[in-house]
């Protein structure tokens, strides 16, 4: 396991369990999205993980062009420099869609 999948994959079960009953309301996962004051901020339950450990933030949307903002998580990975190994990424890819489809984050959590 990688460094940065083992705390991306960490962050995720930490923000699931602080908040098992929030319904994420977008149909895909959007990693950052402008807030009500125009600053960007960490969207979906992949784009807040990814966030709070550091491998995202405001600038992330500008240096790697709003394609990605969009895409999955095996996809980013490498033109990222995520470097989370197969492994990862298909646990991390697991959990991405249920958090687009007005799942509980909690649900998603324990479905994993």
């Amino acid at each position: 396991m990688s460094k940065n999948g083992i705390r991306v994959i960490e962050a995720v079960r930490e923000l699931a369990s602080a908040q098992p009953d929030y319904v994420y309301g977008q149909r895909i996962c959007v990693y950052v999205e402008r807030d009500s004051v125009g600053e960007w901020r960490p969207s979906c339950l992949i784009g807040q993980a990814l966030w709070s450990v550091g491998l995202i933030d405001e600038g992330w949307i500008d240096a790697n062009n709003k394609l990605h903002n969009t895409q999955e998580i095996r996809v980013i990975n490498r033109p990222c420099g995520f470097g989370f190994d197969d492994n990862e990424v298909n646990w991390l890819g697991r959990v991405q869609p249920t958090t687009g489809l007005r799942y509980h984050m909690g649900r998603s959590r324990q479905n994993r």
